[in-house]
């Protein structure tokens, strides 16, 4: 990759599609090759499952659902009809044979300001694709638009303030990255409002099973707690990726 391209959602489309076409499974390549990743998986999905605690009764949208990782875990949350949108054909088509047997799900090959979701949905969920979008503040406005009252919002995005991931910023494919005060401005600027944040994965020299043990133990508390109880050099730094659940601002603000 070229440091000198732009991000965009056809790049990162593009992006996808090479890199996924060839692999048997994407889930296992990303996420169950050795330790270290198996942990990041494990910390994504406790974090994830937090953050959907309790049942949606209504609609539900998952936005870059990827290969369906994560959309099962969602639909354990939710009792309506849900709606997947996914700008990769070959990550929607991989999804669509995994998820064949949950019912209830439909599919739309889009990016996601070009998507026609129905508005009304108690439940929209976007898993590592957020930092993807070129027009970040659009399409949390459209988010707001298809969010029904006293719906959630659950992003699980990465942090350009990850000590070990800056060098990798220089690259296309990175440069989207938003941190807690950018993200809390975009939303404020939409009409939403942050209600939590707390990492989807903390971690620091992760092949090391010391430190895995130690930094598990720090991602519970900071789960559980919701943010609370963290410990704040390694909570900036040490992040990976936050989870932010968000609301429809109802007093008032832009």
């Amino acid at each position: 990759m070229s440091s000198g391209e732009h991000l965009s959602n056809e790049y990162a489309r593009e992006y996808y599609d090479a890199q996924v076409g060839p692999l048997s499974s994407y889930e296992e390549q990303r996420w169950h090759t050795d330790p270290v990743r198996e942990f990041e998986y494990n910390q994504t999905k406790r974090a994830l499952s937090a953050a959907l605690l309790g049942r949606t009764d209504g609609k539900a949208l998952e936005i870059g659902p990827g290969d369906g990782v994560w959309t099962s875990l969602i639909r354990e949350h939710v009792s309506g009809p849900m709606h997947l949108v996914e700008q990769s054909q070959e990550m929607l088509t991989r999804a669509q044979a995994r998820l064949a047997a949950l019912q209830g799900l439909t599919f739309e090959r889009a990016d996601f300001l070009a998507s026609t979701p129905a508005a009304g949905n108690d439940l929209i969920v976007a898993v590592r694709c957020f930092e993807y979008f070129e027009d970040k503040e659009g399409a949390l406005k459209k988010m707001r638009g298809l969010l029904s009252p006293g719906g959630r919002i659950v992003i699980i995005t990465k942090n350009p303030q990850m000590i070990t991931s800056v060098p990798a910023q220089s690259k296309t494919l990175h440069q989207g990255q938003v941190s807690r005060t950018q993200m809390r401005g975009l939303a404020a600027a939409t009409g939403l409002r942050v209600v939590d944040i707390y990492p989807a994965i903390l971690r620091l020299k992760a092949t090391r099973a010391f430190m895995r043990s130690f930094f598990d133990v720090l991602h519970r508390a900071a789960v559980t707690t919701r943010g609370l109880l963290v410990v704040p050099f390694l909570n900036t730094y040490a992040t990976e990726s936050y989870v932010y659940v968000l609301c429809a601002d109802t007093h008032g603000q832009n």
